[in-house]
């Protein structure tokens, strides 16, 4: 007998092990996961992320974290930042300076505004 809970806790078990495994796609990933994070706590960087994919697709997709226990969502959350790289490539080689200087505390950031 298959237990659904037991089944969705087994495959969080695996993408945790997977995840935790010393592997260079493991490395990338989370990078791609780091960069995404700081996007979507970066919210002007993020405007201009959205601008340049408009530019450049003439759409905006959203760049989203996976949840984690849900297995699939590592794939989608990645596969849409890979559809979009070229953009965030842009972006950077036009906007570094401005990038780098909104990195760092967000609540020292949001009192400089």
């Amino acid at each position: 007998m298959i237990v659904l809970l037991c089944w969705a806790h087994q495959i969080n078990l695996i993408v945790g092990d997977i995840l935790d495994a010393k592997h260079e796609l493991i490395g990338v990933i989370k990078i791609a996961l780091a960069i995404i994070t700081w996007f979507n706590n970066h919210s002007t960087p993020l405007a201009w992320l959205q601008s340049e994919q408009i530019l450049t697709y003439d759409k905006a997709l959203i760049i989203f974290l996976p949840v984690v226990t849900r297995w699939l969502a590592h794939y989608h959350a990645i596969s849409r930042f890979l559809v979009i790289e070229g953009a965030v490539c842009r972006l950077w080689f036009s906007q570094a300076n401005e990038i780098i200087g909104k990195a760092g505390n967000a609540e020292k950031q949001a009192n400089a505004h």
